[in-house]
């Protein structure tokens, strides 16, 4: 059941992954490529 809060807590969850994830990204490929 999608409810208002349950679509706040998915949007506030979709926020924070998009400004993590790039320098989550950016960290593992570095690593990946020191590795290489």
């Amino acid at each position: 059941m999608f409810t208002e809060g349950n679509g706040r807590m998915m949007l506030h969850t979709l926020f924070t992954i998009s400004l993590i994830a790039p320098s989550y990204l950016n960290s593992s490929t570095a690593n990946t490529m020191r590795n290489f």
